[in-house]
C-alpha cells in the first residue's frame, strides 16, 4: 500500500512537471494565465481529494474501533444483565425456601406450644389427683390413729 502510494506520488510529480512545462511554453499570455489558474484549481482539488481520502481512512479506523468498543460494551452490559437476572432468580428461590422454612418452623412451634399446653394440663391433672390421693391417705391415717 505504501509502495503503491509512493509510485502514485512520483507519477503525480512527473505529471505536474509536464503540465507546468506545457503552461510555460504557451505563447499567449492570457491563455497562459488561464492555464495557470486552472492548474492551481486542479492542484487544490487534488490536495482536497487527498485530504478527504485521508479523513475517510481515519474515519473508517475510528468507526471500526468504535464498533469494536461498542460490541465489548454491549457484551459487558449483557453479561451484567444476565448476572442480574441470575441473582434475582437465586434470591427468589432463597426467599421461597426461607418462607417455606419459616412456615415449617412456625407450624412446629405451634405444635410444640399445643403439646406443652397438653403436657401442662396433664401434669396439673396428675398433680390434682396426687393431692387428692394424698388427702385420702392422710385422712385414713388420721382415722386409724387412736
Amino acid at each position: 500500500m505504501a509502495e503503491n502510494r509512493r509510485m502514485e506520488d512520483l507519477e503525480d510529480i512527473s505529471h505536474q512537471a509536464e503540465i507546468e512545462r506545457l503552461i510555460a511554453a504557451e505563447q499567449d499570455p492570457q491563455a497562459r494565465i488561464h492555464l495557470m489558474i486552472l492548474n492551481r484549481i486542479n492542484l487544490s482539488i487534488v490536495a482536497n481529494t487527498v485530504v478527504t481520502k485521508h479523513v475517510v481512512m481515519r474515519l473508517d479506523e475510528h468507526i471500526t474501533k468504535f464498533n469494536a468498543h461498542t460490541k465489548e460494551q454491549d457484551e459487558m452490559v449483557n453479561k451484567g444483565k444476565g448476572a442480574g437476572w441470575l441473582f434475582i432468580k437465586v434470591m427468589a428461590v432463597v426467599q421461597i425456601l426461607g418462607i417455606g422454612a419459616g412456615a415449617m418452623v412456625m407450624n412446629d412451634i405451634k405444635d410444640l406450644h399445643s403439646e406443652v399446653i397438653s403436657i401442662a394440663t396433664e401434669q396439673a391433672r396428675r398433680a390434682e389427683r396426687l393431692r387428692f390421693l394424698e388427702d385420702i391417705v392422710m385422712e385414713r391415717k388420721n382415722d386409724r390413729k387412736p
